[in-house]
C-alpha cells in the first residue's frame, strides 16, 4: 500500500470519528495523514523501515547495501552523472517536483562517496560549504526544497497577483462593464 492511500484513510477515519472523539486524537490523525502525504509514492512497507532506522541509527540488515565479499558497492561514474541529470531535470521543472522526490534524491545522494557528491553538485551548480558527507547531502537536499519552496511561493504570489489584475477572485469571471 502506497503511504498516499494510507493518508486517505486517515482521513476518513477522521472524517468518521469527527464527532465521537477529541479534538486533539483527530488532530493527529490529520496531521500523521498530512505527513504522510509528503512520501505519498512510498510503499508503507519501505517508510516504516525508514522510520524505524531514523530512530535507532542503525541500518536493517537486509539493506546494507554489502557485497559477497563484505565490501559496500561503490556507484561509478555513470551513476554520479545519472544522479546529476536527474538533479538538473529537477531543477528545470522544479514546480512538479514532489518533496518526496527531493527525499529520494538524498537518499542517493547517500550512497555516493564524498569526493563523487561533491562531482554532482558542481554539475548541477549546487551549494557544499560544509564538510562531511551527511551535512552535504543535507544542505544539497535543503537547497532542493528551498528551490520548490521559492517556485510553489511565485506561482502562487503570481497568481493572486494575475486575478487581481484582472479583478477576478477565485471562481469567479471576470467583471464586466
Amino acid at each position: 500500500m502506497k503511504l498516499a492511500e494510507m493518508a486517505d484513510l486517515l482521513d476518513g477515519l477522521a472524517s468518521f470519528l469527527d464527532k465521537h472523539l477529541q479534538k486533539t486524537p483527530l488532530n493527529d490523525l490529520r496531521e500523521l495523514s498530512h505527513c504522510l502525504r509528503q512520501f505519498g509514492d512510498e510503499s508503507v512497507q519501505t517508510f516504516s523501515r525508514f522510520v524505524t532506522e531514523a530512530k535507532t541509527g542503525q541500518k536493517s540488515a537486509s539493506r546494507g547495501g554489502r557485497t559477497s565479499a563484505g565490501r559496500s558497492k561503490k556507484p561509478g561514474p555513470e551513476q554520479v552523472a545519472a544522479l546529476a541529470e536527474r538533479i538538473q531535470h529537477c531543477k528545470d521543472n522544479i514546480k512538479n517536483v514532489s518533496y518526496s522526490e527531493i527525499h529520494s534524491i538524498k537518499t542517493e545522494l547517500d550512497k555516493l562517496t564524498v569526493p563523487q557528491i561533491r562531482e554532482v553538485a558542481s554539475r548541477v551548480h549546487g551549494p557544499v560549504t560544509r564538510k562531511r558527507k551527511g551535512e552535504i547531502t543535507s544542505e544539497l537536499k535543503a537547497w532542493l526544497e528551498n528551490l520548490k519552496q521559492n517556485a510553489d511561493q511565485a506561482s502562487f504570489t503570481l497568481g493572486g497577483l494575475t486575478s487581481a489584475i484582472s479583478g477576478t477572485t477565485a471562481g469567479q469571471a471576470p467583471a464586466s462593464d
